[in-house]
């Protein structure tokens, strides 16, 4: 069999006592991704918010999960707001496309 190297990253709301049990129980976590408890303490309301990696130096990077509502599909990204009528206060619909695709909407 082969030796594989693979980094362990973990993250969904993780706080200084949830760290401390794995550790603990002999977690073999390699990466913790810790937010929304560094920025705001337990007492004080805070936005829960989740920036993910598509991309890195140049090659696709994808979330894999089991909640297909987690994934995210690899490739820098561009966001494009479309408006197909003069009334200028809603748009028609938004439109992701990769970075470096040429966007024709003629």
């Amino acid at each position: 069999m082969p030796d594989l190297a693979f980094t362990i990253f973990a993250s969904d709301d993780l706080h200084e006592d949830r760290l401390l049990e794995m550790e603990a129980n002999g977690s073999e976590i390699d990466v913790y991704a810790i937010g929304t408890h560094i920025a705001t303490c337990k007492k004080q309301p805070a936005l829960g918010l989740v920036c993910k990696l598509t991309e890195l130096n140049k090659a696709p990077r994808m979330k894999l999960t089991s909640d297909p509502e987690k994934a995210t599909l690899p490739c820098n990204k561009a966001l494009y707001r479309v408006w197909t009528t003069h009334d200028q206060k809603k748009a028609s619909f938004d439109l992701i496309a990769l970075e470096e695709e040429t966007i024709s909407l003629g």
